[in-house]
């Protein structure tokens, strides 16, 4: 008896090492993050006037989630306003923001300050505030970088470019498991090109998992037509436009200007 407990032990002690490297199943075992977009692949036509673009997925529960959604990083050169002679208001040259995206989107369950440490915002990208850190202003005096950053997503913000939310994410538990849903209210001023998704799990003050898919936007129909026209036969494109606005102007005065004339 005793030698078969013996030869039983080296059995128990390995699969409390497999248990304890995560090896075999666990029921305290994280949930996988996933993340999958509605619109993979969205069409711009004439009549296009944004979308509504779902994030969703499963997570972790209990787990706070961050949802990005943004453009690769580019340059981008804005006029700066300035008094001359401290009366008038005029360009006073440029600025250049390095390290930016074009699109910025946001959505959390809670507040991002609140969840991690601003070493992990920053390193992720994740918020305002890290993104003004990880940006390139020039020319630029000191101390003048948080002015004209505040400025220049003011502007970004007006042209529904960005946005950043701290709420946004439904969190819906059941079943040992997290579902989630973001909705972003995609502009149509947002260009075509490739966008990426990021999802951020959160517990304890640090992120225990991200997930990632992609959504493509792209001029479709007309529209990409006259689009590759205009780059690729800019002079027949030039002509074209003189033409259609020669004729909306001549149907014009046939409309109206039977109405007019003295009375």
């Amino acid at each position: 008896m005793k030698k078969s407990s013996l030869l039983c032990m080296p059995f128990f002690v390995l699969a409390f090492v497999l248990a304890a490297g995560g090896i075999l199943p666990s029921s305290t075992a994280q949930a996988q993050l996933s993340a999958a977009a509605n619109h993979g692949n969205i069409k711009i036509g004439f009549f296009y006037h944004g979308d509504a673009i779902s994030v969703s997925g499963v997570s972790d529960p209990g787990a706070e989630l961050i949802v990005k959604m943004s453009s690769p990083e580019t340059h981008q050169t804005l006029r700066k306003k300035g008094k001359t002679a401290g009366v008038l208001w005029m360009n006073a040259g440029t600025l250049a923001f390095a390290h930016v995206p074009n699109v910025y989107y946001m959505k959390c369950s809670s507040r991002p300050e609140g969840l991690l440490s601003r070493q992990d915002l920053c390193k992720n990208m994740i918020g305002y505030q890290a993104m003004e850190d990880h940006a390139e202003v020039k020319p630029m005096a000191d101390g003048q970088k948080h002015r004209w950053f505040s400025e220049f997503l003011k502007y970004k913000e007006s042209c529904r470019l960005y946005r950043v939310s701290d709420e946004g994410v439904r969190r819906m538990p059941g079943g040992g498991r997290q579902a989630y849903q973001a909705v972003f209210e995609w502009p149509y001023q947002a260009p075509p090109g490739d966008y990426q998704v990021t999802v951020y799990a959160v517990k304890a003050g640090s992120i225990i998992d991200q997930a990632t898919c992609s959504v493509h936007a792209e001029t479709a129909g007309l529209a990409r037509r006259l689009t590759e026209l205009a780059m690729k036969h800019g002079a027949i494109y030039g002509a074209l436009s003189v033409l259609i606005a020669i004729a909306a102007g001549f149907a014009v005065g046939l409309i109206f200007g039977k109405g007019g004339g003295a009375h």
